[in-house]
């Protein structure tokens, strides 16, 4: 029996989709059984033949009680990206959060941890150097921080307590189910949108079937305490990007170049303002430094010692992406 937690969610729902269509035995870890988020979009066959239990990962009492009777955990519960909220809550969840699993699952004896992290992890690439596997943790985001600290956490935990441990690192990921890149296709849709160094910064996607891929390799042929960084393998520039998904929506774009610092002065009082009424902003001073710095990954280990290759390229991810967007009326 495999546990995932975060499997309500955006990369968790695919991943637990794609085991149970692979005839594993799956039971998801939900807050609320009365919330199973994108679980509803499962046809009933899957529904029927996944096991659903509640548990929390500050509850370390209820993620015991989720463990019993599994081997192995697929750990993708988190704060999932830089939002508008307190500091500690990044912490709280992404770090001691994780720990509470971690403690669970020696507690219950799990031999096997598969843990997501992120290229946040990583900050932006450096001196023109694609970002490896190696390369300097210099987290630019309280995001980026509590995600390092978590994999290091799993890492020394897991070493000391001999649970076999893979880490797999994707960048920013897209498809059906997303929200936060929802509202950069509802932008490009108006056919306006702001480009920053004229849409030059160069930067890598990952089509979440294209990870779950690169995640069940891992767990297939990952060796214990590595780390693989899963992207689509491919380096585009931020126009470019905008314009494949432009033409996906029948769109012609009109994008409008504008100074770094002015959206990054901009992001911040919006940040300011949105916080006071706790509400999501729909941007930040962090889309500034994505839309203007170089994110670069290398993924040639994961090539090399997982037979990793990306199956599903970007354009047909999008086309994928928009159809779903339209069919929910989301777009």
């Amino acid at each position: 029996m495999i546990l995932i937690t975060g499997a309500s969610g955006f990369i968790g729902s695919h991943l637990a989709e794609e085991l149970t269509k692979r005839k594993e035995k799956v039971r998801v870890l939900v807050r609320n059984l009365n919330e199973i988020g994108y679980i509803h979009d499962f046809s009933k066959e899957i529904r029927n033949k996944i096991e659903i239990v509640e548990g929390d990962l500050l509850d370390k009492t209820s993620l015991i009680k989720a463990l019993k009777g599994t081997n192995k955990v697929f750990h993708l519960a988190a704060i999932s990206r830089p939002m508008n909220i307190p500091k500690q809550k990044y912490f709280d969840v992404n770090l001691y959060g994780t720990r509470n699993l971690l403690e669970a699952c020696k507690k219950q004896k799990i031999k096997k941890i598969i843990h997501v992290s992120s290229m946040s992890v990583f900050g932006f690439s450096r001196d023109r150097n694609s970002l490896t596997e190696n390369s300097s943790k210099l987290p630019v985001s309280y995001y980026g921080e509590s995600k390092k600290q978590g994999e290091e956490l799993a890492i020394d935990f897991c070493k000391k307590n001999k649970i076999k441990l893979i880490v797999v690192r994707p960048p920013m990921v897209f498809g059906p189910r997303d929200s936060q890149f929802l509202r950069l296709f509802k932008l490009i849709d108006t056919g306006f949108f702001p480009l920053l160094k004229k849409g030059q910064a160069k930067l890598e996607f990952c089509y979440v079937k294209n990870l779950v891929n690169g995640i069940l390799l891992a767990d297939k042929y990952g060796k214990n305490l590595e780390s693989y960084n899963i992207s689509d393998g491919e380096t585009y520039t931020i126009k470019e990007v905008f314009g494949k998904i432009a033409e996906a929506e029948n769109k012609k774009l009109f994008p409008i170049s504008i100074p770094v610092w002015s959206v990054k002065a901009s992001g911040l009082i919006i940040e300011k303002v949105f916080l006071i009424f706790k509400k999501k902003a729909p941007f930040n001073s962090g889309t500034a430094e994505w839309m203007s710095k170089d994110n670069v990954i290398d993924i040639s280990k994961a090539k090399k010692k997982l037979k990793y290759k990306r199956l599903i390229p970007l354009e047909e991810g999008i086309k994928e992406t928009v159809e779903w967007y339209k069919a929910r009326r989301l777009l």
